[in-house]
């Protein structure tokens, strides 16, 4: 996600609405103990900030293995600070699916202020800082038939259609015109 202070404000990293999946087998043990369990952290696709972001992941690392790019959105924490965000979140949960619809772990809703993640001494993105957690208004339950993964992508891909129309829309159309491009692609595409 987009944080910069200069296009999003001075407190973008404050109490921002997230989205945090956590798949039960996806842990770290030392001595038969959960050490670590990784997590998944999104922008809510409701939340203001989230608005135009084509990409609602806190962390995203992008590596080349095999002549193919992967990107790994994952963070670890530890066993109380997975606990911190269960209680903060309180009932706003809910299962994460796989594609089979069998239950593999939980999406929870929480608000927290942000802290950089560093991998090798390189930032690549931001985890919610677990001292600051609270409850969220804004649900991970299903809108529309649609679970809150399908509501992430939904979001990312209909500000990057309106982005690439924007950047397909010639330089001397007025805004009204360029308005109405973006919304035919994103009617096309979402039909």
């Amino acid at each position: 996600m987009d944080f910069r202070r200069e296009t999003r404000g001075a407190n973008a990293t404050k109490a921002v609405d997230l989205v945090a999946c956590f798949y039960d087998n996806s842990v770290a043990k030392k001595d038969g103990k959960v050490a670590a369990h990784y997590g998944e952290v999104w922008g809510h696709p409701g939340a203001e900030i989230s608005e135009g972001q084509t990409n609602l992941a806190l962390v995203t690392q992008r590596t080349e293995a095999d002549g193919k790019t992967q990107f790994n959105h994952s963070v670890a924490f530890f066993p109380g600070q997975v606990e911190a965000i269960k209680e903060a979140a309180g009932d706003n949960h809910t299962p994460l699916l796989d594609k089979d619809g069998v239950e593999r772990g939980t999406i929870y809703g929480v608000k927290a202020d942000l802290m950089s993640v560093s991998r090798e001494g390189k930032v690549v993105g931001f985890m919610p800082n677990t001292k600051t957690l609270q409850a969220t208004t804004l649900s991970v339950g299903d809108k529309d038939g649609k679970d809150i993964r399908a509501q992430i992508f939904d979001s990312m891909a209909v500000s990057k259609l309106a982005r690439d129309a924007e950047k397909a829309a010639p330089q001397a159309a007025p805004q009204a015109e360029a308005e109405v491009q973006v919304e035919a692609v994103v009617e096309r595409e979402l039909a």
